[in-house]
């Protein structure tokens, strides 16, 4: 005969959890262990319903930080399209200097522009370490930085994330890796918010402020100098607690974006409200009417930096309001600029979110008066100083305007649906700075955007067959105007329904120093690569399963255990559900639904002896 105890390990029920799949619980009871029980999972169960869900324990404020540029080359078409004529750019803003042939069919960011004070500093990097040498990587995060505007010195909400891509930890164990991060703040202080369990988790000492370094000597740049921020817009909005599949949270954040008078209320009367407010899609009034709210503050366009452009990443001019320039007072004189088509998409086929939508398109006439996104291609001569110079570069732009990210919290929430700090655009402000000069000969320091499409931006879909004349010549290259409605989308890094690290079984360690033993293969036992063996293993549970539910095994898996020796009370467990090569599993990959039920199994030994009196 034999008599069975059932432990309940439910990570629910647990005060001590890690990460899901691996937490400790004390019993309610202690059990002693004697000499000939056995010991061994009963049942196993596993949440990996997450890996096709995203499951928000409270309500979730979220937040979306926008800046807008448009593609300078309006001036370079003598009738852009639809078919009309409306005011060129560069009739309305200038290039500074002078001298700067246009269109350069750069997108120009929307700037803010003002006299630098005499406390804003140059926060040049910070020196960062790795907490352990023994694994390869170290980073791999997204940095909570806070600071000061430099424009208008109040704190920059949210606080602003800043990606910090993983380092080789070889290459940087005699020195500090210095993380470049080039921005002015009001004030010498700059914090990173991130905890130290944050910084453990990707094998980083904890930055502290005596890590940060300041460029310029330690003192600020000079007061009175130009300096320029990019215009930001936030959309802010609230996600109720609740389980959801990726496409349900696609479309709710889609819903919030289109939303066309989502930061206020719209009009047209073009001194305090204007056809469109949100912070995706804006006119060039709104923009000049915005910054200039605050004064001694102005509106210059700036280009994006091109890292491989001749001459390398420079800003070579900027836009201003020329000197004929006068805020429009009608739509007819207006500009849009932004993305008027914005979409978080779920890809069933890749099984991942996709931004498929961020910008404004060309608009093609097929010709019949119903105009189409498409690609555009500049026609006509550049200008250098209002005077038509030599024919424009013959180049096929994705976009007419649209949007990029600098911002996106909580970075939790983004990293669950796969998209972490490096879909924000690249805003620095150089060291040493780089001066522009002005037409009235002042100076500018240039702020470096940088965002490419497919990764921080999206655009129409650049491919061979823009080239290929459908009207017959097929054989001969073309260079006109295309209608397309492909895109070229930024993908998200997290794949729903599947798991990166999957060699189709889990170790399931239970802590009670039962002198089990696994033996790994000796290529796993090195400083970088630690040894596969354990005396823990309890179970090994294989994974063939339908993806997006629970994964059970009724003991078939177990590793059974009898016991030798003197007794031994068991009171605590510690569980921990690892892969293959002993690592714990994505925060994505196990939810916190998890139980094992440890049985013990104790034998009866039945007196068969007959009584003293049948003897």
């Amino acid at each position: 005969m034999e008599k069975t105890t059932i432990l309940k390990l439910r990570q629910l029920e647990s005060t001590d959890v890690s990460t899901n799949g691996s937490f400790k619980i004390t019993l309610k009871e202690g059990v002693t262990v004697e000499e000939g029980d056995s010991v061994r999972i009963h049942t196993a169960i596993l949440d990996t319903t997450t890996e096709s869900i995203v499951t928000l324990d409270e309500d979730t404020p979220i937040t979306m930080t926008t800046i807008k540029y448009v593609t300078n080359i309006e001036n370079g078409r003598a009738d852009p399209p639809p078919n009309g004529n409306p005011i060129p750019l560069w009739i309305q803003y200038d290039a500074e200097p002078s001298s700067t042939p246009m269109p350069d069919l750069k997108r120009y960011y929307v700037h803010n522009a003002t006299a630098a004070g005499t406390d804003v500093y140059h926060v040049t990097g910070v020196n960062t370490r790795p907490k352990s040498v023994l694994k390869r990587k170290f980073g791999g995060i997204d940095l909570r930085c806070s600071y000061l505007d430099p424009l208008t010195g109040k704190p920059v909400v949210p606080e602003q994330i800043i990606h910090f891509p993983p380092q080789s930890t070889v290459k940087h164990l005699k020195k500090p890796y210095v993380f470049d991060i080039s921005k002015y703040v009001k004030t010498k202080v700059f914090n990173i918010r991130n905890s130290a369990d944050e910084f453990a988790d990707v094998n980083m000492d904890v930055l502290q402020p005596n890590d940060v370094i300041y460029g310029n000597g330690g003192d600020p740049i000079a007061s009175g100098i130009k300096i320029t921020q990019p215009k930001e817009e936030t959309l802010s909005f609230t996600i109720k607690k609740g389980t959801y599949t990726p496409a349900e949270l696609g479309q709710i954040i889609t819903d919030k974006m289109s939303l066309f008078n989502s930061s206020g209320f719209t009009g047209s009367n073009y001194t305090t409200a204007f056809p469109v407010n949100n912070p995706f899609l804006s006119t060039l009034a709104r923009e000049y009417y915005e910054i200039g709210q605050t004064a001694g503050h102005s509106l210059i366009l700036m280009p994006e930096v091109l890292p491989d452009a001749p001459g390398g990443a420079t800003v070579p001019n900027v836009m201003t309001p020329g000197t004929t320039y006068n805020p429009p007072t009608a739509i007819a004189k207006d500009r849009l600029i932004g993305a008027n088509q914005t979409s978080l998409n779920y890809d069933n086929n890749l099984k991942k979110l996709n931004f498929d939508l961020l910008h404004t398109p060309w608009y093609i006439d097929p010709g019949n008066g119903q105009a189409v996104p498409g690609i555009a291609y500049p026609s006509g001569n550049n200008y250098t100083g209002g005077g038509a110079t030599e024919a424009i570069i013959k180049e096929p732009l994705e976009t007419y305007s649209g949007i990029a990210f600098t911002n996106l919290t909580p970075a939790s929430f983004w990293n669950a649906l796969g998209f972490d700090g490096s879909i924000l655009a690249s805003v620095t402000n150089p060291d040493p700075p780089q001066e522009i000069t002005l037409n009235d000969s002042s100076t500018v320091y240039a702020t470096y955007v940088s965002a490419t499409v497919g990764k921080q931006i999206t655009g129409s879909f650049l491919g061979n067959d823009i080239v290929v004349d459908k009207g017959g010549a097929y054989t001969t290259p073309t260079q006109a105007d295309v209608i397309t409605s492909l895109t070229t989308p930024i993908v998200s890094n997290r794949t729903f329904d599947t798991v990166d690290n999957d060699e189709g079984y889990y170790l399931i360690d239970v802590g009670v120093k039962f002198p089990q033993k696994m033996i790994g293969g000796s290529a796993g036992n090195t400083a970088i690569h630690p040894s596969t063996g354990s005396n823990r293993v309890q179970g090994i549970m294989g994974k063939y399963y339908t993806s997006g539910q629970f994964l059970q095994d009724t003991g078939s898996s177990a590793v059974p255990y009898t016991h030798i020796g003197l007794p031994q009370m068991i009171n605590e467990l510690e569980v921990r559900i690892l892969h293959a090569d002993g690592t714990p599993p994505d925060p994505n990959e196990l939810g916190e639904k998890n139980s094992i039920f440890l049985e013990i199994i104790k034998p009866v030994v039945v007196n068969t002896e007959a009584p003293p009196s049948q003897k």
